[in-house]
């Protein structure tokens, strides 16, 4: 059997690794794709714990949960996830501005610890009726972040 040359990403799940023959490959995009509650954030979680557990750095990109939220739902597994960084990037409306029929977006970028991540002027903002989030403000928030902090591992979630 060939050796892999592949640098491997362990996802912190024993058995998924030994499937993977030691993690996913390093540098690579992937879709996890699941229906609500699937488990696909924990999932995602997982990876960037086990990333942090190894000295690397993990960044967690919030489109659809409020970080506070987030840290609430995996409270339970008794993970810290303090060494996770959060990019909150969610548009509010008060970011906005209406020309004509276009809507720019001027989403918040927001980053810092999931351990501190708190539910501030996020729960208002929530209440008002906010625009989609373009690709192009999510690319540039993106960019920037990736641009002062070097990170090992990225996760964003979710592209629906």
């Amino acid at each position: 059997m060939a050796q892999d040359k592949h640098n491997r990403m362990s996802t912190g799940i024993s058995g998924m690794d030994d499937m993977l023959k030691g993690g996913l490959i390093a540098g690579r995009p992937y879709v996890v794709a699941g229906t609500t509650g699937s488990g696909k954030t924990t999932f995602s979680i997982q990876f960037l714990q086990q990333g942090v557990r190894q000295g690397e750095r993990a960044l967690f990109v919030s489109i659809d949960e409020p970080p506070s939220e987030l840290r609430e739902n995996v409270r339970f597994l008794g993970w810290d996830v303090g060494k996770i960084r959060i990019l909150d990037v969610h548009p509010t409306a008060k970011a906005y501005n209406r020309k004509d029929s276009l809507v720019e977006v001027g989403a918040q970028r927001s980053v810092g610890s999931l351990r501190e991540a708190r539910q501030d002027a996020r729960a208002e903002a929530m209440k008002q009726v906010s625009p989609d989030l373009s690709p192009q403000s999510l690319q540039m928030m993106l960019r920037q972040e990736l641009q002062e902090v070097r990170y090992s591992r990225v996760v964003i979630d979710s592209i629906t």
